[in-house]
Parts: structure tokens; C-alpha cells; sequence
């Protein structure tokens, strides 16, 4: 009986210094501490000098008459070649996509297709009503 209540407070003792990550060595116990304050004041000194920003991203409307303009373009590209293997590079305005940054030019990028693929939809449909 007095050796079950001897393991049981070794294992108890043993799992208190893992969850406390006290392994004897106490070198290794102050590290760990100072890398752990050192973490959290460069973290505190990054957000108070303000470096951790918002990209500046634009997020531009499109206006009525360019819509109708890319729906022209999206038309005429699957009359012509309905099975156009890179229909997004024919549609990208290429003066627009080099002025923008990597993330707008991502954001472009999805918009252009997101729209290309809503037109398309409605584009078979009309042709199969047809």
C-alpha cells in the first residue's frame, strides 16, 4: 500500500515539472524564461513603434460602363474561341495589372476571373435557351 502512494506522488511530482518545464536543470528553466520575456518585448516594442501595419491596399469599383465593356470582350472571346485555353490572359488590361501592387494585382486577378466565370455562366445558358 505505502509503495503505491510513493509512485503516485513520483508521477504526480514528474508531471507538475513537465507542465511547468521545470526539468532540473536550471541553466535551461532561465533561458527559457528570458527568451520567452524576450519574444514578448520585442512583439510589445514592434506594435508600439507602429511596424505592424495594414498593407495599403485600393480597392477600386467598377463602374457600370467598364462592366459592360469586359462583358463585350468575355462575349466576343467565347464566340470566337470557345475553348480558349488562357482566357484570363487575353482579358487582363496590362497597364492596369503592372501599376498595381503583388496583393492588388491578386485581387485583380480574382475579380477577373470571378467575373469571367459568372458571364461564362450566363453566356451558355443564353446559348442553350437558344
Amino acid at each position: 500500500m505505502k509503495n503505491k502512494s510513493v509512485l503516485k506522488e513520483l508521477i504526480s511530482s514528474a508531471k507538475e515539472r513537465l507542465k511547468n518545464r521545470d526539468y532540473g536543470n536550471s541553466t535551461y528553466n532561465y533561458i527559457s524564461k528570458q527568451n520567452d520575456k524576450a519574444k514578448t518585448n520585442h512583439l510589445l516594442r514592434v506594435l508600439a513603434n507602429n511596424e505592424f501595419k495594414k498593407p495599403d491596399i485600393i480597392i477600386r469599383t467598377i463602374s457600370t460602363k467598364e462592366d459592360e465593356i469586359f462583358t463585350r470582350k468575355v462575349v466576343q472571346l467565347l464566340e470566337e474561341d470557345p475553348n480558349c485555353i488562357m482566357p484570363l490572359a487575353k482579358l487582363i488590361d496590362i497597364d492596369v495589372f503592372k501599376s498595381l501592387s503583388d496583393v492588388e494585382q491578386q485581387n485583380y486577378i480574382l475579380n477577373i476571373s470571378e467575373r469571367y466565370l459568372k458571364i461564362k455562366e450566363e453566356f451558355y445558358k443564353k446559348q442553350n435557351s437558344i
